[in-house]
Order: C-alpha cells, then structure tokens, then sequence
C-alpha cells in the first residue's frame, strides 16, 4: 500500500503552486518536504489528505482515489497535523489527546481501557504526562504542538503528514519529536513532514521533495538532494553552516 501524487496540480488564484507533482510514498519511509514560504509545502499535505482538491491529478491511497474514501475511513490511515488549529478546547489535555482515537472509531469520552492506555503512552512520549489533567487552552504554544503530536499518535495511521511540525517546540523536545517520528516510520509507518530545518531533514529523513516557488519540484532519495548545491538552488542563498548531510553544523569545541 503505498500514498501517491499523480500528475498533481496545485493552484491558487493567480498562480500555480506546483505543477504535474508525482511522487509516492510507501511503509516505512521518512520524507521531508522543504521550500520557501509560499511554494506550496502546506497545499500539498492537504492535497495527500483529501482535504484540497487539484486543480488536475489525483492522489491515491493503495491506488484507490482518496476523495472515494470515507472520512473516517481515510483518516484510519492517514493523518495529518496542520499548521493552525483553534486553541479554544475546552477540555484537559488528555480529553484533547483522546479525540485522536475518534478517527479509528473510538468511542469519543465513552471509558474505554485501550484509549486511555494509548493516550497516556502518547502523553508521556511528547513529555506531557504531567499536564495530562491541565486544560488544554492553558498550555504553552510548545505544549499545545506536542499534545497535537500526541493526538496524531493515538489515531495511528498508517502515513503521519505532518506541516512544520517542530514550531514552537524548544531544543530538546525538537530532536525528541523528530526522533520519535522517525522511530515510528521504523516500525512500517510512513512519515512527511513540511521542514524549515535542512539539517534535521538530513539526520532524519530518507526521502525529500523540494518544492521551488516557481511550480517546479525535485523528488528522490535524501542523500542526492539535501546537499548544499541542491538546498542553496532551493532557498535562493548561501548555506555555509550546512555543507554535506552529516557534517557538523557547529565547528567543535577548541581546548
């Protein structure tokens, strides 16, 4: 079963996003989308998640087309967290990580063993799980982001889309998110993630697509594309802290 863009087209008024996109996605592997603002990174997980129509193309799930899927159906195997999401819940942080277990049919606040087992677990993999009672709208921004992330991990899908999902996060809980991340495409999910962060992407990711702002796109295996040559064509200027995947992106201590 594999996640493909076919063709895909992608418009806003006034100007394509990206044009004939085809790449795909199969179990198991880690991909990072970079670009510039504007070029269209956020479109295209939506475009994955049947939450946008193309303007031409098609995206499809186990080659079938995903807007034949039922909502719950879809979101059972793809997930996705978005960039902006209402921070007006009204309930614990733990009643906000619970409503993940809806998209697999869950029984919403019914009790129910297995979810609450899941949604500590999820807790306690972000590093929550002592705000587990704390209402949801009283969090920090880093707070809020890594309950989404939970939440994303108690639905458990089998493709995680994931739009730039290190904001707000400080040091320690990025490295730790993306590894966890990254963990979880090593037991058969599949991870893409819209990343501001090449050298992260390089750590983590296997497979890349760089979208350029002029509709053009490269797609492939991380190790020929997040490289300097290609990230500096990307992004449109120099990267002198970031030469080769693997290099040190700060020099070491002298003694």
């Amino acid at each position: 079963m594999s996640l493909a863009a076919k063709a895909l087209t992608l418009r806003v008024p006034g100007r394509t996003l990206v044009d004939a996109l085809d790449f795909e996605v199969k179990p198991g592997e880690r991909w990072a989308v970079l670009g510039p603002n504007g070029a269209g990174k956020s479109s295209v997980l939506a475009a994955l998640a049947g939450l946008r129509d193309p303007a031409s193309g098609a995206v499809t799930l186990a080659g079938r087309p995903v807007a034949q899927y039922g909502r719950r159906e879809l979101a059972s195997r793809v997930g996705i967290l978005l960039q902006d999401e209402p921070e007006s819940f009204w309930g614990s942080t733990l009643d906000y990580v619970r409503l993940g277990a809806l998209a697999r049919g869950g029984a919403g606040f019914a009790p129910d063993p297995a979810v609450e087992r899941d949604a500590d677990e999820a807790l306690a993999a972000v590093d929550l799980g002592a705000h587990a009672a704390q209402p949801y709208r009283t969090l920090s921004g880093g707070e809020r982001q890594r309950a989404r992330i939970a939440q994303l991990l108690v639905q458990a899908p089998h493709y995680l889309l994931l739009d730039e999902p290190l904001t707000h996060l400080d040091l320690r809980h990025q490295l730790a998110a993306i590894e966890g991340l990254a963990a979880l495409a090593g037991r058969g999910r599949a991870v893409v993630m819209a990343l501001h962060e090449p050298w992260l992407a390089a750590r983590y990711c296997d497979h890349a697509l760089l979208l350029y702002d002029s509709a053009r796109f490269s797609a492939g295996p991380a190790e020929s594309l997040l490289r300097r040559e290609p990230l500096e064509r990307l992004y449109g200027c120099t990267l002198e802290a970031f030469a080769e995947a693997g290099r040190r992106l700060f020099p070491p201590v002298s003694t």
